[in-house]
């Protein structure tokens, strides 16, 4: 005869079990189909970007210029450091380079369902979305083209690093930490736009601490911290607006918006603009925008633990597609759709689900849980892009390598294999740096 009690803790049993085990299987398999990815398709050769920003390691520079290296908008940081120290120890191999950035990734897929649980303190199976989002399909520009982890994978595990911080109880401690993990965001990437939110969230903290002295104390010091290390990045620091066709205002507007739905919709599998995509992708803007809006002003209204992390997540998403949106729509909307960007934009998805979970009547919750749930494993399960462009990138980057050991002519490589390694390779001294690489056996030239 079954014991009603044991048959009675069944239930809740089972779902604390499936709250951890369905989250970490997944995790374990993406990162490992991560990894698998990145072994197939990387190679090792310096290609587009990667001839600018490995710069400093191609005068020597120490790590100070490494860190501060301004690359487009934004510096290396973090980002920087890692190359410093990655690549002279592998013989230049970029193939080591991206296995890091995967490493990295999967690191913020991690802190992502921690985030998950720490801010809606109640486990659930639906923390499988963190993994999903951050490691599902989508991603494959950040490890087979211009692979760069100060573009994506280290702010990614950086924002969700902060975000883990405004979860910790003691105000001083988290002002400290946030300050500091925050200053390392400024200068790695687009990280830099946690320099921005961040001053709102002490601002709000600073509110919340009426009649808590130490509490105000905390907001201070993370105020200042703040303030500190926005001077020290635009100190030196150049406008760049990293694309020739720029201008503003924009002569269709409209496109503003298309091209910032479609920047916020790619991690949830939409790949294209069209009919009605295009309206939906407009919806989606809108929404965000709405939403981070809403967010910010309850952030003064209420003290709440997962509205600190809500702010910093939406906040930061919505600033750097707003950002991308304006620089990068000369470019054309197909360009919003870049898998490069998607490591930005997965916090602020993380942020609905959040927001969802811990302040949505139950219909509501389970409504927009479960359609980011059923798009990221669609998404997920769709991988024929990423295969795709991870066959055609890699091809065209051994054909090119093959072809330069044999005739040492880049723009006679450039169009026997038509796969151009560099725009205009003068400009980035591209001969130079290839005579660096083969005279040290370096990269393409390592020994087999």
């Amino acid at each position: 005869m079954v014991d009603r009690a044991d048959s009675g803790l069944k239930g809740p049993r089972l779902r604390q079990v499936l709250a951890w085990a369905l989250p970490l299987a997944v995790l374990v398999a993406l990162s490992l189909r991560t990894l698998a990815y990145v072994r197939r398709y990387s190679v090792d050769l310096v290609f587009w970007d990667q001839w600018d920003f490995l710069e400093p390691l191609f005068r020597g520079a120490g790590a100070w210029t490494q860190f501060d290296w301004q690359h487009g908008p934004h510096r290396q940081g973090v980002g920087g450091l890692l190359l410093a120290v990655l690549l002279p120890a592998t013989g230049w191999s970029i193939r080591a380079q991206t296995v890091a950035s995967a490493l990295i990734i999967i690191t913020a897929a991690a802190m992502a369902w921690l985030t998950l649980r720490r801010a809606t303190r109640a486990p659930s199976w639906t923390d499988v979305v963190a993994p999903l989002l951050c490691l599902g399909a989508g991603l494959e520009e950040v490890f087979v083209g211009a692979s760069n982890p100060a573009h994506g994978p280290v702010p990614m595990a950086l924002v969700f690093a902060v975000a883990l911080v405004w979860t910790l109880p003691t105000p001083l401690v988290r002002a400290a930490l946030a300050g500091v993990l925050g200053g390392l965001c400024v200068f790695t990437g687009f990280g830099l736009f946690v320099g921005l939110v961040q001053p709102v969230l002490f601002a709000a903290e600073w509110v919340q601490g009426r009649g808590d002295a130490p509490r105000r104390r905390a907001a201070v010091l993370g105020l200042a911290l703040s303030a500190v290390t926005l001077l020290a990045f635009f100190r030196g620091w150049q406008p760049i607006t990293a694309v020739d066709c720029f201008g503003f205002p924009h002569p269709r507007p409209l496109e503003y918006l298309d091209y910032l739905g479609f920047l916020l919709s790619r991690p949830l599998g939409m790949h294209r603009l069209g009919g009605g995509r295009t309206w939906l992708a407009r919806g989606v803007a809108l929404g965000m925008i709405g939403f981070a809006g809403w967010v910010g002003v309850r952030l003064f209204r209420r003290d709440e633990l997962a509205g600190r992390v809500v702010a910093l997540l939406i906040g930061f998403t919505c600033l750097f597609a707003l950002n991308t949106s304006v620089g990068r729509v000369c470019t054309g909307l197909a360009t919003g759709g870049s898998s490069r960007y998607v490591p930005y934009v997965v916090p602020g998805w993380l942020a609905v689900v959040i927001a969802a979970r811990c302040w949505a009547r139950p219909s509501v919750r389970w409504s927009l849980v479960g359609v980011v749930l059923i798009l990221i494993t669609v998404r997920t399960l769709n991988t024929r892009g990423d295969e795709e462009m991870g066959r055609r990138f890699a091809d065209g980057k051994r054909r090119w390598a093959e072809c330069y050991r044999r005739r040492h002519d880049i723009q006679g490589c450039d169009r026997e294999t038509g796969f151009p390694l560099y725009p205009d390779p003068a400009r980035t001294r591209m001969q130079e740096k290839l005579d660096f690489l083969e005279a040290r056996h370096l990269n393409l030239f390592r020994p087999q």
